[in-house]
């Protein structure tokens, strides 16, 4: 499992690869806390594609920056 809070302070842009083999590419928007948003774990939240999507902590592989 790869530590998200490490990219808490980083708003560059970012390839994630998630468990299941997925790869998504954006910057990252923000990171929170799995408290804050009521949810079952920490969260990173990338700007891609127009939209704002989040990704739990627990389904992402590996994450490379690319900027």
């Amino acid at each position: 499992m790869v530590n998200i809070w490490s990219y808490v302070d980083y708003s560059g842009k970012v390839k994630i690869v998630t468990v299941n083999g997925q790869e998504i590419v954006g910057k990252i928007y923000y990171v929170e806390d799995k408290d804050e948003g009521d949810s079952q774990d920490d969260c990173l939240n990338i700007y891609t594609q127009g939209m704002i999507i989040g990704i739990y902590q627990k389904d992402i592989l590996e994450i490379e920056k690319l900027e």
